[in-house]
């Protein structure tokens, strides 16, 4: 018998995508800042930090 570790992924390509989003809107948002456009800029930063911080708060509550 061999004792190999079979490692488990728990988080969810769900809650990982919203990840990717939150972080893409942020960065968006802060390009969009330097940019010229300070309201759209300042409403993506503002969309992306919430939707990375829900999905880090979703997979916690969901994987522990």
């Amino acid at each position: 018998m061999r004792n190999s570790v079979q490692t488990i992924e728990r988080t969810s390509k769900t809650y990982k995508g919203m990840l990717v989003i939150g972080w893409a809107l942020g960065a968006a948002g802060v390009i969009g800042i330097f940019s010229g456009q300070p309201t759209g800029g300042l409403a993506a930063f503002v969309s992306g930090v919430a939707i990375y911080t829900l999905g880090k708060m979703l997979a916690w509550w969901n994987n522990g």
